[in-house]
């Protein structure tokens, strides 16, 4: 797995769900070696906004964390909140 290549592709699909500016700046730690970190911001940030998010990408963000040895509490509340009914 290149984990740079998984993290950016993760930052592109959800650039469109982060503050101005923040896309480029956790692309910038991943391209630095920073992945691990990159994919908490990335969690730290999703996890502020109220959205539910794509199955498949939710999937490919624990994959990338496992791989990274990141903290599993950072993606957990998102698969939580994506597995929550809608009103």
């Amino acid at each position: 797995m290149n984990v740079e290549a998984e993290m950016l592709s993760l930052v592109t699909a959800c650039k469109g769900s982060l503050p101005p500016g923040v896309a480029e700046h956790i692309e910038d730690l991943a391209r630095s070696g920073e992945c691990a970190v990159a994919l908490e911001e990335l969690c730290n940030y999703l996890g502020e906004t109220p959205a539910q998010y794509p199955s498949d990408l939710l999937s490919q963000m624990a994959s990338l964390g496992s791989v990274l040895k990141v903290d599993p509490s950072y993606w957990r509340p998102l698969i939580a909140a994506a597995s929550k009914p809608t009103e």
